[in-house]
């Protein structure tokens, strides 16, 4: 388990880092990961979420 959550920490680190607007969305269109970038373009989509949002693991 403690393997799994090595590798998601690398890949939000490696998608945080990313300078362009990256997200990452599961079979059933979820939202799972996204940068900062992509939070940016999508503003108006992202204040209508509930707060807080899920936490970075």
């Amino acid at each position: 388990m403690q393997e799994v959550l090595n590798e998601l920490r690398l890949l939000r680190e490696a998608v945080d880092i990313t300078p362009s607007p990256f997200a990452l969305y599961d079979r059933h269109n979820r939202l799972l990961v996204w940068n900062k970038s992509y939070e940016n373009i999508h503003h108006e989509a992202f204040r209508k979420l509930p707060r807080p949002l899920p936490t970075k693991t």
